[in-house]
This record gives structure tokens, sequence and C-alpha cells, in this order.
């Protein structure tokens, strides 16, 4: 005869990490590099931007130690892009990836927009994790890591971006929150992005909307954009979860 434990003794069951990202109702594109073949990334959200690689500088079917299970994309020169626009609603955007990478030299990971004017992106200076916007003007504002993070280990990175006034960024290194930067009243982020030829963009960006430049060089898996801003808690179980910690 099975013995039922009491509840304050039973383990919770396990919930995948995917299966945490497509429970937010918010998900507005989630591309978890599983795929083994082909030039497409799938987008497992509901929003169908499949992603098409510029470039053959990438390697499909590599291992995501990260979260303990399925596969990862390696990037060594291609970028991947849809011109179906993801993340933004009146109450900001939320960029979250899994990165892996040594390089040093300015490296876009993830961003939205065109060479004319981007909107916000997920970038890797000088080996830290940075994420920018732009304003209606024009001007890049950011929030920078404290730390590089170019040491080939796998990190969670999360950038929020609050359209409050003042507009507040929020940068999360692996559960926990590095660096906020709090930009000054009145200004507004360019999103949704409206200028001709406007892309979202994984792994560089188009110069000239032909060439790709600023590509990153590492391994990159389950890149997630939101509407709205992830709370603290969120990012903290999404790492948790997938960390299995």
């Amino acid at each position: 005869m099975a013995v039922i434990l009491p509840a304050p003794y039973r383990r919770p069951t396990p919930i995948a990490y995917h299966e945490l990202i497509l429970g937010h109702s918010n998900l507005d594109g989630y591309w978890r590099m599983e795929e083994e073949s082909g030039t497409t990334l799938e987008d497992a959200s509901q929003q169908s931007r499949d992603l098409t690689f510029t470039g053959t500088g990438f390697t499909l079917a590599q291992d995501s130690p990260a979260i303990g299970y399925g596969v990862a994309l390696s990037l060594s020169g291609a970028l991947a892009s849809t011109a179906s626009l993801p993340g933004g609603d009146d109450d900001g955007v939320s960029i979250e990836a899994w990165l892996s990478y040594s390089q040093s030299a300015t490296a876009t990971v993830v961003v939205k927009g065109s060479i004319s004017q981007f909107s916000w992106g997920l970038y890797a200076i000088s080996g830290k994790p940075r994420g920018t916007l732009w304003d209606t003007s024009g001007k890049q504002h950011s929030v920078l890591a404290t730390a590089s993070k170019n040491d080939q280990e796998w990190h969670h990175v999360v950038v929020t971006i609050a359209k409050t006034n003042p507009i507040v960024m929020r940068l999360y290194i692996d559960g926990e929150e590095d660096a906020v930067s709090t930009l000054s009243s009145g200004i507004v982020m360019r999103d949704p992005a409206t200028a001709a030829g406007d892309r979202f963009q994984i792994g560089g960006w188009l110069n000239s909307n032909v060439n790709p430049d600023q590509q990153y060089v590492g391994l990159i898996d389950e890149v997630a954009i939101y509407k709205g801003v992830l709370s603290s808690e969120d990012v903290k179980r999404h790492y948790n979860v997938g960390t299995g910690a």
C-alpha cells in the first residue's frame, strides 16, 4: 500500500523552465534555440515571430548546461532577425537571455529597431552586459553591469524598462538585481519602432539593413521578450528553476 506523506513533507512537482516562461500572459516572443537543423529559429510563444539567419556563422544543438537539459545556439558571425516586432506596451518591456561568452568587443545580443533609430536592446560592452534604450530624440540611455561576465560561464541576464515617469531601467544577473538607472523626468522611449526597415534581431544588427555588425560571439539560449516589467520575484524564480536551485 502506498504511503501518502502529509503536505509539509511532500516534494513539489518540478516545473520545466520553458513551462514557466510560457506561463506568462505578457510573453511577446520566446526563442528556445532547440533547433537541430535549418536556418530558422522558431518562436515558441503564440506570436509566430520566427527568426531567419543572415550569415553562416552559427552552430545549432550545442550543450546548454544553464538549464540542465535541451540545447543552445552558438553564434560566430551570423545573426537571426524578423520584421515582426515584439516587446513593449504602455508599461514597458523586459528582455531575458542565458549567455556564455568570452569576447570583450562590443556585441549586440538582442536589439529592436533599425539603422535609422533603435528602440531598445541588450548588449555586452567590454564583457559587461548592458541594457539600452533610445528616446524619441534619438539619445541613448543605458544600465550597465557592475562587473564583466565574459568568463565563458553561463549567466542569466534580464533587463527591465519601466515606462514610468521617470523611466527606470534595471539589470539582473543570475537572479539578483545588479544595477539600476533612473532617467530624467520627461524622457520618452521610442517604442514601438516606426521607421521603415525596423527589425528584431538576435546576435547582431544589420548595418544598412544588409550587413551583420557588432556580432555576438558565444552561446545563447532561451531568449524571451515580455510586454511590461518582470518583477524581481519573477527573475529570481526563472533563475532558480533554470539552474535547479
